[in-house]
């Protein structure tokens, strides 16, 4: 049992707020609301807030995520 509390507590710790992914995404905070109700953005709810692990959305790439009109430019 502690070893799973460990486990999701390490996990947790490596989430980002909605507002966090937004400044790494380059998009607004709602924006990514949408998409991660909309199942576009890999998410976790946490009562009604939303987290998100950096690193499985690294692994989606923006056009899968961003529809053409949003993306930033680079």
């Amino acid at each position: 049992y502690a070893h799973t509390v460990f486990m999701v507590y390490s996990t947790m710790k490596n989430l980002l707020k909605t507002e966090e992914l937004a400044r790494e995404l380059q998009i607004t905070p709602e924006t990514v609301r949408k998409l991660a109700k909309a199942g576009k953005l890999p998410s976790y709810r946490i009562g009604s807030a939303y987290r998100f692990d950096l690193q499985e959305i690294q692994m989606t790439t923006k056009q899968e995520i961003l529809p053409t009109s949003q993306k930033p430019n680079l």
